[in-house]
């Protein structure tokens, strides 16, 4: 299993693959197994009071997954967080859940604990420039398009896609998925949004958009933009399309992800990107290190 939406594409695949003789057979746990999320720098103690097992740092690392007895309740830990800060994701049967949340809730009464959803993740994961499934992460990019290469190791033996990771590796991407920092106004980005860039006539091989090129465009009252090229502007032209945003929080900044040629992916001065919201073009920059503990020492402490 895995996100929730990520495990149908790999069912798909292995529908696709298992032996006609349904001599092997695949189960996707789906519902069997819900989740709660622990995070924030006093997680580790709120986890600790909850286990009798060893969850400091020496003993259970960063990306580890190990499972263990959360209020009584089996539970899989892994030792990660969409937050970008020291957490935990805790996997149990849906009977036990509302066991463990309590126990939650009881052992972080002391520190201030508080409930927080999905929208305040996705706020802190743009902080952090994490991609998401169905935005960022889709079947159509190739690992080195969606800068997730650091996850491939191609030294090691033969593995399903190893051949389409090295012939992207050595062609090199078509288009890289970058973080943007946006000064925005009242609206912040939801997804779809043209990504403009200052680059004159050199073609980057631009990309067009996800619903079809030349999709309309509606300003701030509702009433369609007309441009007669909507993709060019002088020595502007769209050059990409955001996939996702919002405004985030701790960093108090309006930010977007998206694709862009990657010959401008490591483009991060000032003047260089403009993101289109609702029909106002809007000043942006590539924000080549995450905004918030860009080294990563916070869900490693």
């Amino acid at each position: 299993w895995g996100s929730l939406g990520a495990s149908r594409y790999h069912m798909r695949w292995f529908q696709q693959h298992l032996p006609d003789d349904g001599s092997v057979a695949v189960h996707r746990f789906h519902m069997d197994l819900v989740g709660l999320s622990i995070c924030g720098p006093k997680s580790r103690d709120v986890l600790a009071a909850l286990v009798d097992t060893d969850v400091s740092n020496a003993a259970f690392r960063f990306m580890d997954f190990r499972e263990m007895d959360v209020a009584g309740a089996p539970c899989m830990v892994n030792r990660i967080t969409y937050s970008g800060d020291l957490g935990y994701e805790l996997w149990m049967k849906p009977a036990a859940q509302r066991r463990v949340y309590l126990a939650i809730k009881q052992a972080g009464a002391e520190h201030g604990i508080v409930d927080f959803g999905m929208r305040a993740l996705l706020s802190m994961r743009l902080e952090k420039n994490f991609p998401t499934w169905f935005a960022e992460l889709r079947p159509i990019y190739g690992p080195y398009e969606g800068a997730m290469d650091r996850f491939v190791k191609l030294q090691k033996p033969d593995f399903i896609g190893r051949a389409a990771a090295v012939a992207e590796r050595d062609a090199g991407p078509k288009l890289r998925r970058v973080s943007l920092i946006i000064d925005a106004g009242t609206a912040d980005v939801l997804g779809d949004e043209p990504i403009w860039a200052r680059v004159g006539d050199t073609d980057h091989g631009t990309i067009g958009a996800p619903h079809g090129y030349g999709a309309p465009r509606f300003d701030l009252k509702g009433q369609e933009v007309p441009k007669p090229d909507p993709s060019r502007d002088g020595d502007w032209r769209v050059v990409g399309w955001v996939t996702s945003g919002g405004y985030a929080h701790y960093v108090q900044q309006s930010m977007a992800q998206g694709y862009v040629p990657a010959p401008l992916a490591e483009t991060g001065e000032a003047g260089m990107f403009e993101v289109e919201i609702m029909g106002e073009r809007r000043a942006a920059r590539i924000a080549l290190e995450p905004p918030f503990d860009p080294e990563g020492e916070r869900m490693r402490m």
